[in-house]
């Protein structure tokens, strides 16, 4: 059986989820294999009921999806003005990054249709390659925050902060993704 957390996330999420979810099952009915997932309504909607955008024991939860789930189905974060405090289910994605050490962000770019390109000339010969990026440090690392929010000098600090460790690592798999 293939179990699944589906996170949706905010935003386009509780629009996509449920056709992702719909594919899921379709793929399930297509090639016979047995299929079970559980939705964490994490993110704005769970603050709106609970007063926090995750639930306290989130960590644990994290912790215990990969002797739970084979996959989870993350849908994404933003920003909601509901949320005095700026978080949102983005908090739900660094957890999943740190707490399951998802250091390489794996992002092709691929041209699948040679009509769509919006280079003159280029084909899905030319445009076919893999964007590999640190996942849990650099902007990822979570650190700053906002500045004297809700007057025009709002504004964003993110710092970046990345190990000679983490650095290394996702070199290593770039090059070895690579081969």
């Amino acid at each position: 059986m293939v179990r699944i957390a589906v996170i949706p996330g905010d935003g386009i999420s509780h629009e996509i989820m449920p056709e992702a979810v719909k594919t899921l099952e379709t793929a399930h009915e297509l090639y016979e294999f047995a299929l079970d997932y559980e939705i964490f309504d994490y993110g704005v909607e769970h603050y709106l009921k609970t007063g926090s955008v995750v639930p306290e024991d989130i960590d644990d939860i994290i912790t215990a999806l990969p002797a739970t789930f084979d996959a989870a189905l993350f849908g994404a974060g933003g920003t909601d003005p509901r949320v005095p405090s700026g978080e949102s289910a983005q908090a739900v994605l660094r957890g999943l990054r740190r707490g399951l050490d998802l250091y390489a962000n794996v992002r092709p770019c691929r041209l699948l249709n040679d009509d769509l390109s919006p280079l003159k000339g280029k084909t899905s010969d030319d445009i076919d390659f893999v964007v590999i990026r640190e996942n849990t440090e650099g902007y990822e690392s979570g650190t700053g925050g906002n500045f004297k929010v809700g007057t025009p000098l709002e504004s964003e600090i993110r710092p970046e902060y990345n190990t000679y460790g983490g650095v290394r690592r996702v070199i290593e798999f770039a090059f070895n993704f690579a081969e």
